[in-house]
């Protein structure tokens, strides 16, 4: 049997459909990797000399043009004529490192993402064993064709002409490449950053992409002024103040250089590189011109950082690796380990972990369930020093007048759940967190094996949740014991509140919103400090210190009952079927708590009792 190779009918139309789903800066990760590849062939094949690599404007291309366009120049191990027309005029082919595949090298990055992004033209010179020669890939608007452009000499057309010694780079000496980038149109100035970001974009992203370089390689970046009009016509010496080369380390060693503590911690499927920070704002302040900040998790797959998560998600991840307090001051980036099957995607964007979106797939919980297990004691030592400002009941005395409260109505805070039972005198329905729901027909004995991988029969946790009159399993009703989540009260003042936490929101839950035991509440929040000062106002004009701590731990016991009591009774709706997790998660929100802390009457007039049987409210006259 033969077989007739398929091929690509339109293929511009591909290449810019896949160039729209990559982020702009895309093109900058695929001309560094490379270089980065050309300089690792050139070491390997036995010249050990440093690896450079430089964006820079092309100084040449200004003389000629007068137009700012930005390149990159690599002293790697170049390429013939022959080479760049086999390489760089086809998609997804092998190239020169010989390792396409769907973990390694794609052979289609930069021509979707640079080519795309600069329809005027990329223009390759490659220098090899002396000798240069330039191609220029280009948009054929007339054609709508992408492909290289040819070059009208005055002996005919070229696709490779030879380029003079007198235009080689300093860097290179007998082998390198340099890309320059034309953007869209002649006048187009690409050493501009995108639309919103500040001048030091290059470093920014880089330093960000890439979490650990190689040792013997130096990767540069010329740093320009804002105002185009300063900038100068020809390359500019080496000076004390503007328009020189900074060199960028990646992410891990701007993070070592400002953590007061970091380390690793080795995880079944990964590594969790992590840094502590004494002062969250000012590291943050000094890595910003870099693109650093505390409070953020990454994940790291062939030494570059393909997930960049800040506030308010990095929280919410930080808190799942126990990091209940002092988030701002952590930074963790996860490593996978060779025994997961992780792959990028074809736009080098995302990870994919086992056939799954790593951040669709939950495995954020798994690491952070085993980091819990392995807290490093530095961060531990964090959480406490600043958990012990939220303390305010050492003695547990108020939470022991709200739970003897709530025990009053104990038995609706229960929630109603039903087990499987063959003896049963009820029929109940619903899906069961440890086990399979069946029809009334079905019959399992214990330890009876079940689809999904869940198990049959009356584990302890294998509740059905409604009463149905027939096609229902027999059941008896039973007890969940539920517990009571603890309320810790934070603020800016105190340093118990991060910048942007809880930004005017009155309370959150601490993890999972069905299975968090932790709540913060805002001091800050506005509906908590307008009680404050009804009750100043009323009870305490001349701001006695005593009195205001009286009126603090009132105000806060019961709007802690109220948050508890919801929290426990919401909670308490879980059937699997009309509320199921996202159910509960919406019920629970940031946002429903402000809603529960901004009911007044009954708090109002519960402090205002407790108030008046302590303190003697001051007279008018006074």
């Amino acid at each position: 049997m033969t077989t007739r190779a398929m091929q690509v009918a339109n293929i511009a139309f591909l290449l810019d459909r896949l160039a729209a789903d990559t982020p702009p800066n895309q093109q900058i990760r695929e001309l560094t990797e490379n270089a980065l590849e050309a300089i690792e062939r050139r070491q390997k094949a036995g010249d050990a000399s440093e690896g450079v690599i430089r964006w820079d404007v092309d100084w040449d291309n200004l003389k000629r043009t007068g137009e700012y366009k930005l390149s990159i120049t690599d002293n790697g191990d170049g390429m013939t004529s022959q080479q760049m027309l086999d390489y760089l005029n086809a998609l997804a082919v092998q190239g020169a490192n010989q390792t396409q595949g769907i973990s390694q090298n794609f052979g289609v990055g930069a021509k979707i993402t640079a080519l795309h992004r600069n329809s005027h033209g990329l223009v390759y010179q490659s220098w090899h064993d002396g000798k240069g020669s330039m191609v220029k890939l280009h948009r054929d608007d007339k054609e709508g064709v992408y492909g290289l452009a040819s070059f009208e000499l005055s002996d005919g057309p070229d696709w490779t002409p030879r380029i003079k010694d007198t235009f080689k780079p300093s860097v290179i000496d007998r082998n390198g490449t340099k890309v320059t980038l034309l953007g869209i149109s002649e006048e187009n100035n690409t050493c501009f950053p995108p639309e919103g970001r500040g001048m030091n974009w290059l470093i920014t992203y880089l330093t960000n992409r890439y979490f650990r370089l190689p040792e013997n390689l130096r990767l540069q970046v010329r740093v320009l002024t804002q105002n185009e009009e300063d900038w100068p016509s020809e390359e500019p010496s080496a000076s004390t103040k503007t328009f020189n080369f900074q060199t960028v380390a990646g992410s891990k060693a701007l993070f070592d250089q400002y953590a007061e503590a970091k380390g690793t911690v080795s995880l079944a499927t990964a590594d969790a590189h992590w840094w502590v920070f004494a002062d969250p704002k000012e590291d943050s302040k000094k890595m910003s011109t870099r693109g650093g900040r505390t409070c953020k998790v990454g994940i790291v797959f062939q030494d570059e950082v393909y997930v960049h998560l800040t506030p308010p998600i990095a929280r919410r991840i930080l808190a799942s690796f126990g990091i209940v307090f002092g988030a701002d001051h952590v930074v963790i980036y996860i490593e996978p380990k060779k025994s997961l099957e992780v792959r990028a995607d074809t736009a080098r964007s995302r990870i994919i972990i086992n056939g799954e979106d790593v951040q669709e797939a939950n495995w954020f919980e798994v690491w952070g369930a085993e980091f819990r297990e392995k807290m490093p004691p530095e961060i531990k030592a964090k959480i406490d020093e600043i958990m012990a400002k939220t303390e305010r009941d050492p003695d547990g005395k108020t939470r022991e007048r709200i739970l003897e409260r709530l025990q009053r109505i104990r038995d609706l805070l229960k929630p109603t759940r039903y087990r499987r039972d063959p003896q049963g005198t009820l029929r109940a329905a619903g899906e069961a967190p440890g086990g399979a729901s069946g029809s009334a027909g079905d019959t399992q004995r214990e330890g009876t094996s079940t689809g999904g991988g869940r198990r049959g029969g009356t584990s302890s946790d294998d509740y059905l949740a409604d009463l149905v009159e027939s096609d229902g399993e027999l059941a008896r009703q039973v007890v969940v014991s539920t517990k009571e989540p603890s309320v810790k009260w934070i603020s800016r003042a105190d340093g118990t509140r991060e910048e942007g936490e809880l930004e005017d929101l009155a309370a959150e839950i601490v993890g999972d919103s069905l299975s968090g035991d932790m709540v913060k509440a805002n001091r800050d929040f506005r509906g908590y400090r307008d009680l404050l000062g009804f009750f100043s106002k009323e009870f305490n004009p001349g701001g006695d210190p005593a009195i205001n701590r009286k009126i603090v731990e009132y105000i806060e016991e019961w709007m802690e009952g109220q948050l508890v009591e919801a929290i426990m009774t919401v909670r308490n709706l879980t059937n699997g079927r009309t509320w199921t997790p996202s159910d509960i998660d919406r019920a629970l929100c940031s946002h429903a708590l402000t809603t529960v802390m901004m009911t007044r009457f009954h708090v109002v007039e519960r402090v205002k009792r407790s108030l008046s049987s302590d303190i003697s409210k001051p007279s008018k006259a006074a």
